[in-house]
């Protein structure tokens, strides 16, 4: 396969585009001469998960707090990026910068839609932040040399909403989840207090509103007054902090829930786990859930965005607005030894079909398309 000299990658490390730019870039690193990263995160994100990971040819070169932040600096040095082959852009509000590098210096870009952003579920300054990338969508997508997306569901969404067509390129799993580790097990589970005869159901994600946590605290009522051996842990960080710790508090299950953020070792909480849900209003792929299966935890999702589509038949579905069914799904996997069982098994050879390898591969097929057909326009602009 022929080498792509340079590529400069534009992105956040923080949650789930975090741990796909992270895994990404180890695969794509080793048919790229040059990868250079700009990114947004905190930085306790970027210090504690990647900074000593990353392989030596990939470098970053800007690592701001804000997307906004990072927009500003790029305009400001943007002279530096006539040196690239390509570039790489996960946010649609990186347009205007997109935009003049390939107007200006005739360097084409990919957009990779992670998804269709929703202000209407934030507040305060991220939903202006939201509305900006909303708006942005359309237009970076019209202008990119091509466009990705990461789920049919994702694919179809964009074009209803705004006639783009893109290309699907799923996600893949990190080595590190794996589907047996006693000793981790064991280590997490006394750790958090939990007696090796309880049940741990597993929430992973931002406690945000359209991740719709709160209807996996009403159901969690449901759930104890049937079975008083099932425990709930939530590892994230959000804007719903306080409201989930006077939800719990309120309903009377403080004794039944622990939360957690900033955990090390992710995979390990995946190992202790009995359950995993993921209650999300919607979701353009939902990498957690191939994170639970790959650790061979069954899995509950809500029916809404790609999840159906990224589990298959390997896990439960629910409506995300009815808390008792989502109780009845839990007490339902619980009670059922053999369709427990079945549920590990199917899910740990669902998430073997996702692989980083085989997306690095996908886009390091259309990058080469890209740049070949942009040399091939400056040629005949050039002669002409």
């Amino acid at each position: 396969m022929n080498r792509l000299v340079r590529l400069a990658f534009i992105s956040s490390m923080n949650g789930g585009i975090g741990t796909y730019t992270f895994n990404l870039l180890n695969e794509l690193s080793k048919f790229v001469d040059e990868i250079d990263l700009y990114v947004f995160s905190s930085p306790r994100n970027f210090n504690n998960a990647y900074a000593k990971k990353l392989p030596p040819n990939v470098k970053l070169k800007l690592n701001e707090n804000g997307s906004l932040h990072l927009l500003f600096k790029l305009m400001v040095s943007i002279g530096k990026f006539r040196r690239y082959d390509i570039l790489h852009i996960n946010y649609a509000s990186f347009f205007p910068f997109a935009l003049f590098v390939k107007l200006i210096w005739h360097i084409p870009y990919i957009y990779v839609c992670h998804g269709c952003p929703q202000p209407e579920y934030e507040k305060g300054l991220s939903k202006l932040y939201y509305y900006i990338e909303a708006f942005s969508v359309m237009p970076i997508s019209k202008w990119a040399s091509r466009c990705i997306n990461i789920s049919n569901y994702g694919k179809n969404l964009l074009f209803n909403r705004h006639k783009v067509l893109s290309e699907v390129i799923y996600h893949g799993i990190s080595g590190e989840f794996h589907e047996t580790n006693r000793i981790a097990r064991d280590s997490i589970r006394e750790k958090l207090c939990i007696e090796s005869t309880d049940y741990l159901v597993l929430f992973v994600g931002k406690f945000s509103r359209y991740k719709n946590i709160l209807t996996l605290l009403d159901s969690i009522p449901y759930v104890i007054a049937n079975r008083n051996d099932v425990k709930f842990l939530l590892i994230g960080e959000g804007e719903l902090y306080d409201e989930i710790i006077d939800t719990i508090k309120n309903i009377g299950v403080a004794e039944y829930v622990i939360i957690k953020s900033n955990v090390e070792q992710i995979c390990n909480y995946y190992l202790a786990s009995d359950l995993f849900v993921l209650p999300s209003y919607t979701e353009t792929f939902g990498l957690v859930l191939l994170e639970a299966m790959a650790s061979k935890v069954p899995v509950i999702a809500s029916c809404g965005g790609a999840c159906p589509e990224v589990l298959g038949d390997s896990g439960l579905l629910f409506d995300p607005k009815d808390s008792e069914e989502l109780a009845c799904c839990i007490l339902k996997l619980i009670t059922n030894k053999q369709l427990y069982e079945q549920m590990q098994l199917r899910g740990l050879q669902r998430a073997k079909q996702f692989s980083w390898k085989k997306a690095a591969k996908h886009y390091l097929n259309i990058y080469y398309l890209v740049t070949l057909d942009n040399l091939t326009k400056n040629e005949w602009k050039n002669r002409h």
